[in-house]
């Protein structure tokens, strides 16, 4: 079946689903618009470029300043008749045209200044020295508000033209930009790189180089090899040559991601480099950031699984290709605030759509359940029919954990041969399919033949299975889904009841026992819908007056019938084999309500019922934890309370499910002790940490010396036992004053505070907090 986001019967989940995504539209374009995210771009870029990387052109050559030359010459300032020398033999060896990236803002001594003066005049229009403004920022390339100005002294600049050095360190050092241009005071003055390019421009725009080219694939020479003649004589025919420094002693080295620290005079060979083979473009944020909400929109409106699988896969593969094309063809983009969008929807989304695929499967076999037969449209032109097996309990038992999942999906699947039909499973012992309308000979015909290969060569675990089955069929088209369900169990019940194979439902059966049906199939629904819900009784520390936990108790309000009582809809369940569905549904809303409460206050322990015949269930322990772990609920804050709506038909296995829920952390407490089957018994034979007095002992301690006994001896062999002693139905102060005289534990009761919902709990507590007083506090 296909699960729609915008059509789920989910409204409240479906909603939050959608007020996080507004929130993550707005996170995200507030991150890109701040360019928050340019770190992680520089690192994004710095690793394709890596996997991209090419060397230079080979057009560009730099003569270094380097280590050697130092120690040759003694300085890291060469004589400026040097510097002369340099460029007179660069252009003897065939250059172009030469760069300096070197500023000389001072004159030296006569000699020297006009020996490099000379050389400069010989070679005028040819050779370029540098200039830079000191920014504080990006985008103050220009010298504007106070930025300071560096350029070569006048009379050098009088025989030579100034460019700009200018550049832009991205944060952490991870990448570096480079201008077009820079306004200088004697007017607008070309980058080097842009220089070598041999562009045209007048802008002062930054621009990102092609950090793929490799900067160690840069020709370069040694400075002092050029002097002492040891470079060959056509090492720079033909080509540009950059005048540098690459010593440490410098300090101009920078780091780019994916080439590790470089030279800044490199910076210019890469930029030119750049420059000529494109126009570097800077698109921004916004393109990427709205192709990824145009890829988000689609995951939304994914129908299925498969169509979000498929959407995920363009979408990646999108996102990891256009970056490339990008670089390729010089055009920068930011990638981070899209992939930000695109990953959180897709996976909030996801997590969505298996939460509400959760809700509409049984998690064992992975059935579609009753809420997807609801809205199966076809149910206005087949039969419904309900399959209940008969023998599902004595099957189960004779394994020694559950099989229930394997017996029904091997079920499930012998049914789809016969019919390819589409099965749906809502839990325990009843499946339901929807027929084709049929004759009476030919259903009659369908359903034996059904029955016969069920019933044939089962095999669960290497033992052969004896199943026993009843069919329920109904052809009423036009009443609602929900009726018709419940029509369908209750004719397979009828025909169960007959030893029958099966019956079609007939108007004017037995009403009371519909009713039960009606209440048991709607009870799934009503789960299923979330229309059950949990009132917390608060349990007050006698001593302290200080509310320690509280009691769940399950309230179901029909659209129909009104309040249903709880008694009765949890026997109906326990009849019907859904009661283990019931307790994990009302102890994950339970425990998942709770949490909050638990985080701030984590001596508080919420209390859940739970029935006696559950306890022979051995894998409950395991499907307690599971809750626990999905809720992120502690342990060691949750009692189940042991009712004694049943008696234990297998001690041996209660017990030891006992022990286990013990050894989580878990705590066990008698309900409703001194009534029924919760006796002296139940405290010898059961492990347990608490107990808790009935009402009908509580109610008469006052006026009943008997009554009063009972409890107090109760209570002291509680403590001696070191355990806790909890009393229900407190309805005045003078039966609280007595239990606080007699040194019980904990009370609870109308006289102390009504069952109220979670957020009155949660405000109740807060209240508390905020006026607490153990002397005054519940004494009045």
């Amino acid at each position: 079946m296909t699960i729609g986001l915008l059509r789920s019967s989910n409204k409240r989940n479906t909603r939050k689903g959608w007020i996080s995504i507004v929130w993550i539209l707005i996170i995200t374009s507030v991150l890109g618009a701040i360019e928050f995210g340019e770190p992680l771009e520089d690192l994004y870029r710095g690793g394709r470029n890596y996997l991209r990387q090419r060397p230079a052109d080979g057009t560009i050559a730099v003569v270094a300043m380097d280590d050697r030359s130092i120690e040759t010459y003694g300085n890291i300032r060469f004589p400026l008749a040097q510097d002369a020398q340099l460029v007179d033999r660069i252009f003897s060896l065939g250059a172009k045209r030469v760069y300096i990236d070197r500023i000389y803002a001072d004159r030296t001594d006569k000699a020297n200044d006009n020996a490099f003066i000379a050389a400069l005049q010989r070679h005028k229009g040819r050779v370029f020295l540098s200039g830079m403004t000191i920014a504080t920022q990006k985008g103050d390339s220009n010298q504007k508000s106070g930025s300071k100005v560096i350029l070569s002294h006048p009379d050098f600049l009088a025989v030579s033209e100034t460019l700009s050095l200018n550049g832009y360190a991205t944060p952490f050092s991870l990448s570096a930009e480079l201008v077009y241009g820079t306004d200088f005071p004697n007017g607008f003055k070309k980058s080097i790189s842009a220089s070598l390019a041999d562009i045209h421009t007048n802008k002062t725009d930054y621009y990102r180089p092609d950090w793929a080219i490799q900067a160690s694939t840069v020709p370069t020479y040694s400075y002092v090899d050029v002097i002492t003649g040891k470079v060959t004589s056509n090492a720079f025919k033909g080509k540009d040559v950059i005048i540098g420094p690459t010593s440490l002693q410098y300090q101009d080295e920078h780091n780019i991601v994916g080439q590790g620290w470089i030279s800044g005079v490199y910076f210019h060979a890469i930029g030119a480099q750049t420059l000529k083979e494109g126009t570097p473009t800077n698109w921004g944020w916004l393109p990427a950031y709205g192709l990824a909400l145009i890829f988000s929109i689609a995951i939304v409106r994914a129908r299925s699984k498969k169509g979000a699988i498929i959407v995920n896969s363009v979408a990646i593969a999108t996102g990891f290709t256009i970056p490339f094309i990008g670089d390729i063809s010089f055009v920068t983009a930011d990638y981070i605030p899209a992939f930000l969008l695109f990953g959180l929807i897709s996976y909030r989304t996801n997590s969505l759509r298996e939460f509400l695929s959760s809700q509409r499967h049984h998690e064992g076999t992975n059935l579609p359940n009753l809420a997807v037969l609801q809205e199966d449209r076809r149910t206005r032109e087949m039969l419904i029919i309900a399959m209940r097996i008969r023998n599902y309990a004595a099957i189960c038992a004779g394994f020694d954990d559950n099989i229930g999942n394997e017996l029904v999906t091997e079920l499930s699947r012998r049914m789809q041969l016969t019919s390819n039909a589409s099965i749906y499973y809502q839990a325990e012992d009843v499946l339901y399919l929807l027929s084709p309308v049929l004759d009476g000979r030919a259903l009659e015909e369908h359903l034996q033949g059904m029955a016969q290969i069920l019933e044939t060569q089962l095999s669960i675990r290497g033992r052969m299975i004896d199943i026993q089955t009843s069919f329920g069929v109904d052809q009423d088209m036009q009443a609602p889904v929900e009726s018709r369900i419940t029509k369908a169990l209750y004719a397979a019940d009828s025909a169960a009841a007959a030893n029958k194979l099966w019956e079609v439902y007939e108007r004017g059966s037995d009403t009371a026992k519909q009713m039960k049906l009606s209440l048991m199939s709607e009870l799934d629904i009503a789960m299923d819908r979330e229309e059950l819900w949990l009132a917390y009784q608060p349990q007050i520390d006698i001593r302290t007056n200080e509310i320690v936990g509280a009691e769940a108790l399950a309230r179901w309000i029909h659209p129909e019938h009104g309040f249903i009582p709880p008694d009765e809809f949890i026997q109906t369940a326990e009849r019907y084999n859904r009661v283990t569905r019931l307790t994990l549904y009302l102890l994950e809303l339970g425990t998942r309500s709770c949490k909050k409460i638990v985080r701030d206050n984590p001596d508080f322990r919420l209390s859940v019922n739970i029935s006696a015949g559950l306890l022979e269930d051995p894998s409950l322990p395991a499907q307690i934890r599971r809750v626990l772990l999905k809720t992120g609920f502690p342990s060691e804050n949750l009692t189940l309370e042991i009712t004694e709506t049943t008696s234990f038909a297998a001690r041996e296995t209660a017990n030891a499910t006992l022990q286990n829920l013990q050894s989580i952390g878990i705590r066990i407490s008698i309900d409703d002790y001194g009534t029924g089957n919760a006796t002296m018994d139940y405290l010898r034979s059961i492990p347990w940490d608490e107990v808790k007095l009935d009402r009908q002992f509580i109610s008469d301690i006052i006026s009943s010396a008997a009554d009063r006994h009972m409890v107090e001896t109760t209570i002291d062999l509680a403590h001696r036992l070191n355990r806790t002693v909890v009393a229900e139905g407190i309805e005045d102060q003078a039966t609280l004053d007595l239990l606080r005289t007699i040194n019980c534990d904990l009370a609870q009761g109308y006289h102390l505070a009504r069952p109220m919902p979670i957020n009155q709990l949660v405000d109740f507590i807060a209240a508390q907090q905020r006026h607490w007083s153990p002397a005054r506090k519940y004494s009045s």
